[in-house]
């Protein structure tokens, strides 16, 4: 990894830009980072997302953040995962090979604006347009743009074996979520999922009564849907419609 410069550095050969307010983190960082491109070297060529994207949600700028998704890794198919949790570029229109996460996410959007919690998945997908909710590829990106962090504990993930990254990105999230913490102390936060690794990180954060822990959009044991805690953030309806 190369030395930090108005946003601009490499990792694993490959050119990286992120927004500058990152640098002096990125900096402070760098031996952390190293370690972690040291041994993701002998795989690079089969973690998930593209090299280009690994560090994709740090184009935020640190000032715009006002709420933070974690996550947990990225999507472990080739070509699905852009940086951002549960993001994705395609498909342009719910349909059945939209993510079940991401399928999870629009119903609880859509029980929210609609207050029609028991609608089957087909009548969602026919009234998105009438509920003004974004295509499957911006919905994400408007949170995004409105101050979510979409922020997954785990950057990359080695193909076709989800949280198989996660211990090399601890130390290095943890940081993450205790420097937004002390930049922002009004930081609002989902921990959307149960896991270990997604609780540690959001221990980093202070205001305690600030984070809100729910279970992941694809979890077995508890129903997403109606359970998300997106009501819990200040002006949630500003920030997620």
């Amino acid at each position: 990894m190369t030395n930090i410069n108005n946003g601009a550095f490499t990792f694993l050969g490959q050119n990286i830009q992120i927004d500058p307010s990152w640098d002096s983190f990125f900096q402070a960082n760098q031996k952390t980072l190293q370690i972690i491109e040291n041994k993701l070297s002998p795989i690079m060529n089969d973690i998930c997302p593209t090299l280009d994207l690994i560090f994709r949600v740090f184009e935020m700028p640190i000032k715009d953040i006002k709420v933070v998704i974690l996550g947990l890794d990225p999507y472990h198919q080739k070509g699905v995962a852009t940086g951002l949790a549960f993001d994705v570029n395609k498909p342009k229109i719910w349909d059945k090979y939209v993510s079940k996460s991401l399928s999870n996410i629009l119903k609880e959007v859509y029980a929210l604006k609609s207050g029609n919690k028991s609608d089957d998945i087909n009548t969602i997908r026919a009234n998105t347009s009438k509920y003004n909710i974004s295509t499957p590829n911006q919905l994400i990106k408007k949170w995004e743009t409105n101050g979510v962090f979409m922020l997954n504990v785990g950057l990359t993930v080695k193909e076709g074996k989800p949280k198989s990254n996660l211990n090399l990105w601890k130390i290095f999230i943890g940081n993450v979520i205790s420097y937004i913490d002390t930049i922002n102390n009004n930081l609002e936060c989902l921990v959307w999922g149960q896991n270990d690794y997604q609780k540690e990180a959001a221990e980093m954060i202070i205001n305690s009564k600030k984070v809100f822990f729910t279970c992941h959009p694809v979890s077995i044991k508890t129903k997403f849907v109606g359970n998300s805690k997106i009501q819990k953030i200040n002006q949630y309806q500003k920030i997620f419609y």
